[in-house]
């Protein structure tokens, strides 16, 4: 019998999809407006269990979910960025607000995870640490990380004052306080004490420039 009524019911259903949708979609709203508290409750119940299950399912098929988000945001990028920067003017005050406070709640959680971070990216968190102080000042200009350690790698990773291998820095060759820009082209390779001893001077070690690499050593060292 019931074999007999599955095409029925299917070819049922493909001619009135629209109409059953919209019939599930009020039934629905209906039901969740006249037991708001029995679905709180249960959420509530199940909050725990649900977020191991999440963090369980993520870290178990954490390859595939990256990839599909890549393939995702790839396909969608354009619309995304407008959809969220959107949101982002409508709900400025909002979410700054929430993110404010939650970070009230979290102290010790953020505390780790920002010292964490800093441990993991030490490139990332100079290039963020220059952008921002380089956006006060006025400069303009911007690096990434992965601009700043190939320009290191093709320096030997060594001082290009002294030829120190350990406590490099980043270093602008026209200070951000001189009005430098805060771009790949105005980065040299230096050590703590050299960087120091350089201050705001406007000296050049990188290779291929036309200053004498005596007096330059000799002006820092002054």
């Amino acid at each position: 019998m019931t074999e007999k009524r599955r095409p029925a019911a299917s070819r049922y259903y493909l001619k009135h999809h629209d109409k059953i949708l919209v019939k599930n979609r009020i039934r629905g709203q209906a039901y969740r407006l006249t037991h708001k508290e029995q679905i709180r409750a249960y959420t509530a119940s199940r909050k725990d269990k649900r977020r191991a299950w999440r963090l369980n399912h993520n870290a178990t098929h954490q390859d595939k979910i990256r990839s599909y988000r890549r393939v995702k945001y790839a396909a969608t990028r354009r619309e995304s960025q407008v959809r969220n920067r959107a949101y982002y003017i409508e709900h400025h005050a909002e979410e700054l607000a929430k993110r404010k406070a939650w970070r009230e709640t979290h102290r010790a959680e953020v505390a780790e995870q920002s010292r964490q971070y800093r441990l993991t990216h030490p490139a990332e968190r100079l290039a963020n640490h220059h952008r921002r102080k380089a956006r006060k000042l006025g400069n303009g200009g911007s690096y990434t990380a992965e601009e700043w350690l190939a320009a290191c790698a093709s320096w030997g990773g060594k001082c290009l004052c002294c030829g120190a291998a350990r406590e490099l820095t980043v270093d602008h060759v026209v200070p951000l306080a001189r009005g430098g820009r805060n771009d790949i082209g105005n980065l040299q390779l230096l050590c703590q004490a050299c960087n120091r001893r350089k201050g705001t001077q406007t000296i050049d070690y990188r290779p291929g420039n036309t200053q004498s690499r005596q007096t330059e050593l000799w002006a820092v060292r002054v």
